[in-house]
């Protein structure tokens, strides 16, 4: 008889004392109160989401038609000024002449080539982004730094420049970003490491894969020759200088590559790996005198 509603209760029953229900109606309402905060937060954060990705692709779109816009200007100025199209090369020489002096009304003062280097990369960065709509791989812009180096160059020297002129170039701009960068001279192994990344970077950019052994060897052996050469004053690196350039450029590439200091047996063995994609390169391209020579080397 107690069980069934209405029947008397003992006395003391809860739902016979005042306010017996109101914790469990208060908990469900609360309940509600809190899900229908949190779908109203979620909304809101849901709508600041789709407005910055609405901001942001109107930035992007605004950037890409400033950059078309000043093209055509430039292209529409140099056509009139040359009575012709431009070449790469005369786009590449304007963008630099504008760049130069629009950086150097900012500053005050002449800009030095640290401050041209980085602001030429920013520039390179804000165009690929442009055409690309999205931020550029680190193979995109080492690629595009090199074309422009590239058009740089045949713009100076009145025809396009060879494989040594451009590791030249490539290396000596690497060592004045890494000048702006650390503030000082960069020391070998900071320079080696740096080369590296950079002979990586341009080589998956212009291959579109990364590059094999024998690829890279054959463009690093030609930036080392520039470093030194460079740093020389112009003389032709000894094959001391050339082997001790080595040597730090394969003690940087295996720290890269292992996370560690190599063992002594790890650098003899890419030492010797290295020696025979030489070797085998030259045999391509070497007169009898230079390959008796490598042979002589190895053994």
């Amino acid at each position: 008889e107690h069980i069934v509603r209405g029947a008397a209760r003992p006395p003391g029953h809860p739902e016979d004392e005042d306010g017996y229900e109101e914790p469990v109606r208060s908990k469900v309402m609360q309940d509600a109160a809190d899900k229908a905060r949190e779908r109203r937060e979620a909304a809101l954060v849901l709508q600041k989401k789709n407005k910055a990705r609405q901001e942001a692709k109107e930035q992007k779109a605004k950037v890409k038609a400033d950059t078309f816009r000043e093209d055509r200007d430039l292209i529409a100025a140099l056509t009139e000024e040359l009575g012709r199209k431009p070449t790469a090369a005369e786009m590449t020489g304007a963008r630099e002449a504008a760049m130069i002096r629009k950086l150097e009304e900012e500053l005050g003062h002449p800009p030095t080539e640290a401050e041209i280097v980085l602001r030429r990369d920013q520039e390179l960065r804000k165009r690929l982004a442009a055409k690309n709509g999205g931020e550029p791989s680190a193979a995109e812009l080492a690629t595009a730094r090199e074309d422009y180096l590239r058009d740089k160059l045949e713009l100076e020297l009145g025809r396009p420049p060879n494989e040594e002129e451009m590791a030249a170039e490539n290396e000596r701009v690497m060592v004045v970003t890494l000048v702006a960068t650390l503030g000082r001279e960069p020391t070998d192994e900071e320079v080696a490491a740096a080369r590296e990344v950079a002979i990586q970077d341009r080589l998956r950019g212009r291959l579109g894969r990364p590059p094999t052994d024998a690829e890279a060897d054959r463009v690093r052996e030609m930036a080392i020759n520039a470093y030194i050469k460079a740093r020389n004053g112009g003389r032709e690196p000894t094959e001391a200088e050339l082997e001790a350039a080595r040597s730090v450029a394969r003690r940087e590439r295996l720290k890269m590559k292992l996370g560690r200091d190599p063992t002594d047996a790890e650098l003899f063995a890419l030492a010797k790996k290295e020696m025979k994609l030489r070797l085998k390169a030259i045999k391509a391209r070497a007169p009898p005198e230079e390959l008796a020579r490598e042979a002589a080397r190895e053994a």
